[in-house]
């Protein structure tokens, strides 16, 4: 079956990735192997970031996956506040037991990891609301 015949696949998701050092490429990896959506992606360094996320373009969802001990929380800061413009959705991939560096905000996730659990894009940070489940008929 063709990716865009399955139902429980995205097909069209935008991905912005933005990683720095080694570590951040692997969790960003990490994630998306565990993942059974397709996307068309944008990989970015932090260091480009801030100047990318402010050009032109949409994307449905930014992925930030940055260095542990390495960077300034205020150009990570940063970095999400300009991607919250573009993407209705972002997740912060942490490394296990690393607590958030910046202020939380609207339509962000946190993830710990590796490893990381497939995620339903649907179900994503900023996504619409589904509404309550109808109930059951008897």
């Amino acid at each position: 079956m063709a990716d865009s015949d399955d139902p429980q696949r995205a097909p069209g998701l935008t991905v912005c990735t933005v990683s720095d050092g080694l570590d951040g490429v692997m969790r960003v990896a990490a994630f998306l192997a565990r993942q059974d959506w397709q996307a068309v992606r944008t990989d970015l360094q932090f260091a480009g970031a801030l100047e990318a996320l402010q050009a032109p373009g949409d994307y449905d969802l930014i992925l930030l996956a940055p260095q542990p001990g390495r960077g300034e929380p205020r150009l990570l800061q940063a970095v999400l506040e300009a991607g919250a413009a573009r993407a209705p959705r972002q997740i912060l991939l942490l490394p296990e037991g690393r607590s958030l560096p910046v202020a939380a905000m609207p339509g962000l996730g946190v993830l710990h990891g590796p490893p990381f659990a497939p995620v339903d894009p649907a179900r994503l940070p900023g996504a619409p609301d589904p509404g309550p489940t109808p109930p059951a008929n008897p």
